[in-house]
């Protein structure tokens, strides 16, 4: 594999430990939507940003959650509402 794909491989295995690690922490209660997102470093600013209800998950769709959250988050800064300086992004 290239430079660029053993990059984004690690990427996204840093992002499920991430994830696994606030699971942990949890037990097997899962987590809470918001809790995930902030547990993968997403930064949260002007341009992104969380809105609604608590919303918890189990363990199995957490985990799922991880990698959905990390690929559309690489996704919207390299092709979508991030790669510019007037896009957003709501999770709600």
């Amino acid at each position: 594999p290239t430079g660029v794909a053993r990059q984004a491989f690690a990427d996204r295995m840093a992002s499920l430990a991430q994830g696994a690690t606030l699971l942990a922490q949890r037990g097997s209660s899962g987590a809470d939507l918001a809790e995930l997102i902030r547990a993968l470093q997403l930064p949260l600013n002007e341009q992104v940003r969380l809105d609604g209800p608590a919303v918890r998950v189990g363990p199995n769709a957490a985990q799922s959650l991880t990698l959905l959250f990390h690929e559309l988050w690489t996704n919207a800064c390299k092709h979508g509402a991030l790669s510019g300086g007037d896009g957003h992004v709501l999770v709600s």
